[in-house]
């Protein structure tokens, strides 16, 4: 049974463990258990097992993570469990970081990772903030603070002129703080600046959806000229959308989710014109495009042109927003109380909007209305 991580007892590593390490190195000996250096390459016996009895670790798992971060003393490992203790991670946190980066066992508790903290920190992060991104991006621990850390967060700030913006991108998406901007990021702006792209949707672009540009700089060429070869306004906002959604897409793939399209009846110049309209029509599943699709189609009896005009719904939600507003649009139309109203514009409005036109003017003749879209 796996060893559980003791919260209180980080610093007590097995007495016997500890003797025959330390009569080991001290007389330059080795035993069968616990020599320093295997000779069959399976590493020091003593950090696998400290993995294994400390952290669970399988043996196979350990002999990776010592390949990584070898060390042949518990004394900085048990002080890097104690920080991370501290800090407020869990015994299940930190196994999963140290599987991940195993190299923080021979980082210094207090120098290394008390830095990283403290800088952190004085952003203005909280406890839960800080858990959250060593667990995402552990490894800008080991990245120098005044090389790279704080470039990284200057560049950041400057780019969306706002430190609190910074923050929240960090948040968001913390392998920022140790990736070389300058040379994943930076080429990839300058390709869509290049573009015709404005500069103030670049910059909502990173805001929103950082990690669209740290993708390689070749696959980033090659998105911007397939979007803007089907049509897009380079100034619009749709570009930096479709350059986003584009992200997640091979040409395989993206043949494969026209398919999905194809099997109701749409072509590929249908899907040119949705994309253009709303690009995250290609970024949805195959069970929501076909659910969204049936009920509207199938169930609703409109005309399958319907989603060309409005592309959208496919990213509203069927439960919450998709069936409650053509039930109510069904009661009211049965009722004689709509005039031109369709169903595309029933799912356009704002759930305010939707409230203020089509459900509070008509509550005291249909009262039910009510129950088919509640409001506060």
């Amino acid at each position: 049974m796996l060893n559980v991580i003791c919260r209180r007892n980080f610093c007590d590593v097995s007495k016997l463990h500890l003797l025959q390490f330390h009569l080991c190195s001290s007389l330059s000996i080795s035993t069968p258990g616990y020599n320093l250096e295997n000779g069959n390459g399976n590493g020091n016996p003593f950090a696998v097992n400290y993995l294994s009895e400390r952290l669970g670790f399988s043996r196979e798992c350990a002999l990776k993570a010592y390949k990584v971060a070898k060390f042949k003393s518990s004394a900085n490992p048990d002080l890097v469990l104690a920080f991370l203790d501290e800090h407020g991670l869990s015994d299940t946190q930190i196994k999963s970081l140290i599987k991940v980066f195993p190299q923080i066992l021979a980082l210094k508790p207090q120098g290394n990772l008390l830095r990283k903290i403290e800088f952190l920190r004085s952003l203005g992060m909280s406890r839960d903030d800080i858990v959250k991104i060593i667990m995402v991006a552990g490894n800008f621990m080991a990245r120098s603070l005044e090389n790279r850390i704080i470039p990284n967060f200057n560049y950041m700030k400057d780019m969306l002129k706002s430190e609190k913006d910074a923050i929240d991108v960090i948040k968001r998406f913390p392998r920022l703080l140790y990736m070389d901007l300058q040379k994943t990021l930076r080429p990839n702006v300058d390709t869509l600046l290049d573009a015709g792209v404005l500069e103030v949707n670049v910059w909502r672009l990173f805001k929103y959806s950082p990690g669209t540009l740290s993708m390689g700089h070749d696959v980033s060429k090659a998105h911007v000229k397939r979007i803007a070869e089907m049509g897009i306004n380079p100034e619009s906002v749709t570009f930096v959308v479709g350059f986003g959604v584009m992200k997640s897409f091979t040409k395989s793939s993206w043949n494969k989710k026209l398919d999905v399209y194809k099997r109701w009846g749409y072509l590929e110049d249908h899907m040119l014109v949705a994309f253009r309209r709303h690009p995250q029509c290609m970024a949805k599943s195959e069970d929501k495009i076909d659910a969204v699709l049936d009920y509207i189609i199938n169930t609703m009896g409109c005309d399958p042109a319907i989603f060309i005009t409005f592309p959208k719904m496919v990213s509203l939600s069927l439960k919450r927003t998709i069936i409650p507003r053509c039930s109510v649009y069904q009661v009211l139309k049965s009722k004689g109380l709509l005039k031109s109203a369709s169903i595309v514009g029933f799912l356009r409005y704002s759930k305010r909007s939707f409230l203020d036109k089509f459900v509070l003017p008509f509550v005291d003749e249909v009262p039910e209305l009510l129950e088919l879209y509640p409001c506060d």
